[in-house]
């Protein structure tokens, strides 16, 4: 069980050993697929899309420089409808249950849900709180699963105490999984993709200038930040944007001690990463590991649960 307050920030590398695309290669799938007679292509057509626009917007993005579709659409607002799709397009097909429960290997999901093993009872005093700028929701339908069946409880007793733990999508989700909304709606997770699904996942979710409007997440992963006593960036990128929006508090504040995966940063750049942070309020850094290493070896080994 977890006692001290952690909070998990993840970003698009927290999700890449299920099956998802890293932001770079969501943009090399559209682009590569949003083309005539392609499945993605279709359904964009059937989702009332015009042809024209559709490649319009490929190609826009193919030649933007750009590494991600959502740093393109922050500024190609003309193309955030169609964006929004084709997003949703490309992660809906990832959504797959085989990728998070028969891997054959110890991901770190289930090392995440051991931390937090208890009795049914007292699993909604875990202190640990999730912050992710993913859309995709399979942090969420792992836990709620692994939770049914470790305790053989009733769906809506698990989807109680999975509510517990506040996981908030900083740009959106792909829909609210039904077993976690309070209506029952929302898209199943690994349903088939089809236009309503296609338009459901797209409605819920935000481009940055649209997650500036509702500042909302951002306030409560603010309050969830400063309340923290160790915070984990685990696949994150640290974009400077992303970080500003994310930290409330000032370079004079002690904040909480910082753990962070930077797999792939160079020694050079790990230094200007922590001159970075500290110079956002963020002065206690125990750990910034880069060069190797994945999610699930970063927390084994570096960040501490307890």
């Amino acid at each position: 069980m977890i006692n001290q307050k952690i909070v998990l920030v993840l970003g698009a590398g927290a999700s890449t050993p299920f099956g998802f695309p890293s932001g770079a290669d969501l943009k090399t799938a559209i682009t590569t697929r949003l083309v005539f007679r392609d499945e993605w292509h279709t359904l964009l057509l059937d989702a009332g899309f015009e042809p024209d626009h559709i490649e319009k917007f490929r190609t826009a993005l193919l030649k933007s420089g750009k590494r991600s579709v959502d740093a393109f659409l922050e500024h190609r607002t003309d193309f955030v409808d169609v964006g929004k799709a084709a997003i949703a397009c490309a992660l809906l097909p990832h959504e797959k249950e085989e990728y998070l429960f028969h891997r054959g290997k110890e991901s770190w999901y289930e090392y995440f849900f051991t931390k937090l093993n208890a009795r049914f009872e007292d699993f909604s005093h875990n202190s640990v709180s999730v912050i992710t700028f993913n859309y995709d929701r399979s942090l969420e339908h792992y836990l709620f699963t692994a939770l049914k069946n470790a305790y053989g409880k009733p769906p809506r007793e698990c989807a109680e105490v999975l509510r517990s733990i506040s996981i908030v999508h900083l740009y959106g989700q792909l829909g609210e999984l039904p077993t976690l909304s309070r209506d029952g709606l929302g898209n199943a997770y690994g349903s088939p993709v089809t236009v309503e699904s296609l338009l459901k996942a797209a409605s819920g979710i935000k481009i940055i200038h649209e997650a500036i409007t509702d500042k909302q997440p951002f306030e409560q992963a603010r309050c969830m930040l400063a309340d923290s006593v160790r915070v984990c960036f685990l696949g994150f990128g640290y974009d400077q944007t992303n970080l500003e929006r994310l930290m409330g508090y000032g370079p004079d504040a002690g904040g909480p001690q910082i753990y962070g995966s930077a797999l792939g940063f160079s020694r050079r750049e790990l230094d200007l990463l922590k001159s970075r942070l500290q110079g956002l309020g963020m002065h206690k850094i125990v750990c910034l590991e880069g060069p190797v290493g994945e999610a699930l070896d970063f927390l084994r080994y570096h960040c501490p649960f307890d």
